[in-house]
């Protein structure tokens, strides 16, 4: 098995399958996951333990992602933030920019993109 990626990340996602897949990938992949269904579960999670990067979608039940990482970054700013979404609309690409999120990736996700991404991100720390 491949050496793991000495982050801890935040992944919410409110659909059950992708959450479970991209979890299992996940938690193959780096030092520590936190998961959460929705954005209200990954700030509570955030806030007992901050993670070094979190990754979220947009739109889910009770808290949205976006709402979820404004209120993340009053507390404790992660090193980054990825945002997972099946969306491609300008205005919402907007609000993203405007929270701060440093990438994104498009769903249906390609199991291989999340792990570039964390590389980048221990390489710009």
């Amino acid at each position: 098995m491949a050496e793991k990626i000495p982050l801890k990340v935040l992944y919410v996602e409110d659909d059950s399958i992708t959450r479970m897949e991209v979890a299992k990938y996940l938690e193959n992949r780096v030092e520590k996951l936190l998961v959460a269904s929705n954005g209200q579960e990954g700030l509570r999670l955030y806030q007992q333990d901050p993670a070094d990067v979190v990754i979220t979608d947009i739109r889910m039940p009770i808290m949205g992602g976006l709402e979820m990482v404004r209120a993340i970054k009053e507390f404790k700013k992660p090193r980054a933030v990825i945002v997972t979404t099946a969306y491609n609309e300008t205005d919402l690409l907007i609000e993203c920019i405007d929270v701060g999120v440093n990438k994104f990736l498009l769903k249906p996700l390609v199991l291989h993109k999340p792990d570039t991404i964390l590389q980048s991100v221990l390489a710009e720390a």
